[in-house]
């Protein structure tokens, strides 16, 4: 809460305004679109817009987390070899190199019968394990 107050604090002062037509300036995830757009982990949707309120598919996330890794100065490891998914040619082309590397280094799987499902939409269960297996590769298992 603390922490949260201070980022409050922060967006008075400094007046932080949204890149984002469809972002609201008063709504709470503001400020954190803003931080991950200017840090070039998330792009939006082109035209000034974001939509904030659409869910975010495999291959979206997949984009995500290695732009974060990439921010963080981490490198992935090849944990795995490279799959080559049922749906490949589904993967858009900004998320292939993305999605493999996730895959190699053990953080994103594939679903039943070899698909990735590219544009499938994550849900908090698939978003909760890739972020734990994120974090047990950037700080470590033996630390969480």
């Amino acid at each position: 809460m603390h922490v949260f107050l201070l980022l409050e604090i922060l967006i008075i002062i400094c007046k932080i305004e949204s890149s984002f037509l469809d972002v609201d300036k008063d709504s709470y995830y503001m400020p954190y679109i803003q931080w991950a757009y200017e840090k070039k982990i998330i792009n939006g949707i082109g035209n000034g817009l974001f939509a904030p309120e659409q869910p975010v598919s495999r291959e979206q996330m997949a984009v995500i987390m290695d732009n974060y890794a990439e921010i963080l100065g981490f490198t992935l490891p090849e944990n795995d070899q490279e799959k080559t998914f049922a749906d490949s040619d589904k993967i858009a082309a900004y998320a292939k190199e993305a999605v493999s590397h996730l895959q190699i280094a053990g953080v994103i799987n594939g679903k039943n019968g070899n698909l990735f499902d590219p544009r499938g939409l994550t849900n908090r269960a698939e978003s909760s394990a890739v972020l734990r297996r994120f974090i047990e590769m950037v700080i470590g298992k033996d630390k969480i």
